[in-house]
């Protein structure tokens, strides 16, 4: 009998059973019980009604039953006696469990904080199914065993929310391993002191007060900007039900190979505030610094329920960003920030944004807050390849440049995380080196998942967002800093799986340890020299090899996020005509003064005055000559420039075009 049905099978009085427990654990659950949460939660909404969450934080132990209303009734059969025992085992266990101490070694105190994690929420995990089974086991007795039954179904509950408690321990402990510094951590604290103390292993409760606006909106769910404890943070709902009919959800869990349920119903319940949490773990065990830190919380606005609340990251969207390379790159991209910051302007004719108004005026500031980035540093170079290695440990299946922020003169950072955790037991997308893939060789398992009940090649869903970068191992590491090196071979599989328990399914996780295997067992066969020595940098050469990785292969057209997130500039080099400018300039020739010019000339320019002309001659020639003034000074000032009314109204650099385009018609000036 499931855990859901034997709550409601509960009377409804029963949350009012007195429990006669003894010592300070009652007073505190009591407190605890009667607020609904923590007394301080952090973030919290206060004034929470007692029933909108129920949670226990002291261990579950024997004295719960043997002083419950009516035991002494039920206390001579076996299976109460059985349940005893187990519960008698239990919270020794729980008691035993503690912290890792203090330590210098920060990825010690990692692998030991995640093995003991793993340990802990094992002991939960078993005793929730024990509890669970020795409900069913009293709800098909009589109504003496209706209230042991309600304890241990109860009791199954709360454990499942201290589960939730033990991972937000694990993850204030990688936290301050991250920050090198574990005096604000209570090495060497017990499991049992720690759950009690809200302060320590509490979980924000966010409510409608708190909430500042909307981040943005994905296929699965609404992102809000909230405070929690004062700083500014992203929330995301928890649960979601998404459809599995031919539709986004349907292609999130063909990619995710997340089997529908066998019933008749076309959604299907995704849990994503576990898969972020679940991804921030990982990003800190590792000691990398690829991804947002998340946290799971809870939402007053939904009754309580799961939710993950995110820091937020610098910069901006990678797909939103203009990123270049090195010095030789910037005039370009100068040229292009400036085209793209003052677009609207352009577009409306407008001199000043001041003029702008309603959605014009929305665009205009969005617009200005676009920033050109240069990745050929060194802490773009390894970051990325930080967010790769993250990738393929936790098989994330959407990583389009819309998923990713780049930081001016910073890091690649991964968002969106829920998309995480696919069953393909590969990195990336194949678990081999691009110069060993042939086309031919291509195992449609580990590439597409067939839609249930589909026939033939119609049913496959692609495994993978097409604009994400097909990460093979030698692309994605055709060379590693020593630095990176070992960090991602410090973590065993098996650390992994403790790290990750509680967060995700096994199945999953079985997936997820073996992605590792196989990315350490490559880079473990990494020529030495392919490793760079402590303290050494990338070449040049390496860092433009690694920017222009391509591969031939599927549909993806990049190797790795560098690569990825520098293909749409240096796509665009050598074609100007096509760019922005095309907008600004037609809508710059639309002013009476250019029209006057084009139609003196018309003769001369055209015999006729056609878009044909327009489009093959001028929009060309306006578009060199101003990327020009960008050779000549990458901090040209652009809009002064093309408000420069000089002459009868008309932008100076469109005079000097239309001049040009007169002499070589003939016609002198």
């Amino acid at each position: 009998m499931a855990l859901g049905h034997l709550l409601e099978r509960m009377d409804d009085t029963f949350h009012d059973i007195k429990r006669s427990i003894t010592g300070d654990t009652y007073e505190q659950d009591k407190e605890f019980y009667n607020q609904g949460y923590d007394p301080q939660p952090q973030g919290a909404e206060l004034g929470l009604t007692p029933n909108l969450i129920r949670m226990e934080r002291g261990i579950f132990g024997p004295r719960m039953i043997v002083n419950s209303p009516g035991y002494e009734r039920v206390a001579h059969n076996r299976d109460v006696r059985s349940l005893l025992n187990d519960t008698f085992s239990y919270e020794a266990q729980m008691k035993s469990k503690k912290l890792p101490p203090a330590t210098d070694n920060m990825t010690d105190f990692r692998v030991q904080l995640a093995t003991v994690n793993g340990e802990v929420i094992t002991l939960l995990q078993n005793m929730i199914d024990k509890l669970v089974d020795y409900s069913t086991t009293f709800a098909d007795k009589s109504s003496r065993y209706q209230t042991i039954m309600g304890i241990c179904a109860n009791a199954a509950t709360h454990m499942r929310d201290q589960m939730d408690f033990v991972n937000r321990i694990q993850e204030l402990g990688l936290n301050a391993a991250d920050q090198n510094d574990l005096a604000s951590f209570p090495v060497g604290a017990s499991y049992e002191s720690v759950l009690l103390d809200p302060n320590r292993s509490g979980l924000a409760m966010v409510g409608e007060s708190a909430v500042q606006g909307v981040v943005g909106n994905g296929q699965l769910n609404t992102v809000l900007k909230v405070s929690d404890s004062g700083k500014i943070r992203a929330m995301k709902t928890g649960s979601v039900r998404i459809d599995t009919e031919n539709g986004p959800g349907d292609e999130i869990l063909g990619k995710l190979q997340v089997t529908r349920s066998e019933n008749a119903d076309t959604t299907q319940e995704v849990n994503t505030s576990y898969r972020d949490a679940a991804v921030s773990v990982v990003n800190r065990l590792f000691g990398l610094h690829a991804s947002v830190g998340t946290s799971l919380a809870r939402n007053a606005m939904a009754g309580g329920s799961q939710a993950s609340i995110m820091d937020m990251a610098e910069g901006q969207e990678a797909g939103s960003s203009i990123s270049y390379f090195g010095e030789e790159d910037r005039p370009l991209a100068m040229f292009k920030l400036a085209l793209k910051q003052n677009a609207t302007l352009f577009e409306t004719g407008a001199s000043s944004p001041d003029q702008l108004t309603g959605a014009a005026a929305k665009t205009a500031k969005e617009r200005a807050k676009i920033r050109a980035v240069d990745i050929s540093t060194d802490d773009m170079m390894e970051s990325s390849m930080e967010m790769a290695a993250l990738d393929m440990i936790v098989g994330h299946v959407d990583r389009h440049a819309g998923n990713y922020m780049l930081a001016q003169g910073g890091r690649f950072t991964a968002i969106d995380n829920d998309t995480s955790f696919s069953l393909r037991k590969n990195p990336g997308i194949l678990g081999k080196s691009m110069s060993d893939f042939e086309m031919q060789d291509l195992d449609r398992d580990s590439l597409f998942h067939k839609r249930e009940g589909a026939t033939g090649t119609g049913g496959m869903i692609q495994l993978q967002n097409e604009d994400q970068a097909m990460l093979f191992y030698d692309t994605a590491f055709p060379f590693i800093s020593d630095e990176l090196f070992k960090k991602l071979t410090s973590v065993t599989p098996e650390v992994l799986d403790s790290a990750l328990k509680g967060l995700i399914s096994e199945p999953e996780r079985a997936a997820c340890t073996a992605r590792l295997r196989g990315l350490q067992d490559y880079l473990r066969s990494l020529p030495e020299d392919k490793i760079l020595r402590p303290g050494e940098s990338f070449s040049k050469e390496q860092k433009r090899q690694y920017a222009t990785t391509a591969h031939h292969g599927f549909n993806s057209k990049y190797g790795n996020y560098l690569a990825q997130t520098y293909s749409v500039f240096d796509r665009n080099r050598n074609k100007l005509d096509n760019m922005d400018v095309m907008v600004i300039a037609r809508k710059i020739m639309e002013q009476p003064d250019i029209a006057l010019m084009l139609e003196e000339r018309k003769e001369l320019l055209t015999q006729k005055y056609s878009d044909d002309y327009r489009h093959k001659y001028l929009f060309p020639e306006f578009a060199k000559r101003l990327y020009a003034r960008f050779q000549a000074n990458p901090d040209y000032d652009l809009k002064s420039a093309l408000y420069d009314n000089s002459i009868k109204g008309v932008p100076q650099i469109m005079r000097e075009v239309l001049m040009d385009a007169a002499i070589d018609t003939g016609e002198k000036s």
